[in-house]
C-alpha cells in the first residue's frame, strides 16, 4: 500500500512539474513557503517571460505583511556571468508602493509578472541562458530563489527576405545573381526587413 501511495505523490508531481518549470520552494521561520517558476524553460526570441511567484501560507493563523516605502517583493534577470538586465522594481515603479498582503491559513498568494525580453531601458536582450531571481522582501533570512531559462536563437525561414550588404569583389551583382551564396555573419533585423553583418561571403563559382 505505501508503494502505491508514494508513486501516486510521484506522478502528481510530474504532473504538476509540466505545467510550471524550475519550481522551487523555500521556507521562512514564520511558516511561510515561497515558490518560483516559470511556464518553460526556453522561449523564443523576443516572446513574453511569464514568471510565477508564490507564497503559501503553512500556518493555522493569518499572515499579514505590509510596506509603506517600498516593494515587499522583487523579480529580476540576470546573464549567467551575474549581470543584471531587469529588474520588476525599477521597470514598473509606480505599481510597487504601499502593498499589504494578507494571506490565510493553508491559502496561496499568486504574483504573476512578464518579463519582455528588455532591459530597464527597453533594449532587446540577445539569445542565451538567462537567470531568474525572486525574494520576498520581507524575509530577513534573505531567501533568494532563482531558476534558468534559455532565449533561442531567432529561426529564419528560406522565404524569409535578407538584405547583404557587400563590399566590391564579394559579389558582382552583373554576374552573380542566381548563384548559391555562404554568408558568415549576424543576422539582425532592421525597419525594412533582415539584415546581416557580414564577416565573410563565398560565391559558388
Amino acid at each position: 500500500m505505501r508503494r502505491v501511495v508514494i508513486a501516486i505523490a510521484v506522478l502528481v508531481l510530474l504532473m504538476v512539474g509540466v505545467a510550471l518549470y524550475g519550481q522551487k520552494w523555500a521556507r521562512r521561520s514564520d511558516g511561510l513557503q515561497i515558490q518560483l517558476s516559470t511556464n518553460r524553460e526556453r522561449y523564443e526570441h523576443g516572446e513574453p517571460v511569464e514568471i510565477t511567484f508564490k507564497l503559501y501560507n503553512d500556518t493555522d493563523k493569518r499572515l499579514t505583511y505590509k510596506s509603506a516605502t517600498g516593494s515587499l517583493y522583487d523579480v529580476w534577470i540576470t546573464t549567467t556571468t551575474g549581470k543584471e538586465v531587469w529588474r520588476y522594481t525599477k521597470a514598473n515603479p509606480s505599481t510597487i508602493r504601499n502593498r499589504e498582503i494578507k494571506i490565510d491559513p493553508g491559502k496561496t498568494e499568486v504574483i504573476r509578472i512578464v518579463w519582455p525580453q528588455t532591459d530597464t531601458k527597453g533594449t532587446r536582450q540577445s539569445p542565451g541562458w538567462y537567470v531568474v531571481y525572486a525574494r520576498f522582501m520581507m524575509d530577513h533570512s534573505d531567501k533568494i530563489l532563482n531558476t534558468r531559462i534559455r532565449i533561442e536563437e531567432e529561426q529564419i525561414s528560406r522565404s524569409s527576405v535578407i538584405y547583404v550588404p557587400y563590399k566590391a569583389g564579394q559579389i558582382n551583382p552583373n554576374s552573380d545573381v542566381g548563384k548559391d551564396i555562404t554568408i558568415e555573419g549576424t543576422l539582425f533585423k532592421g525597419s525594412q526587413g533582415l539584415y546581416v553583418d557580414v564577416k565573410r561571403i563565398r560565391v559558388s563559382r
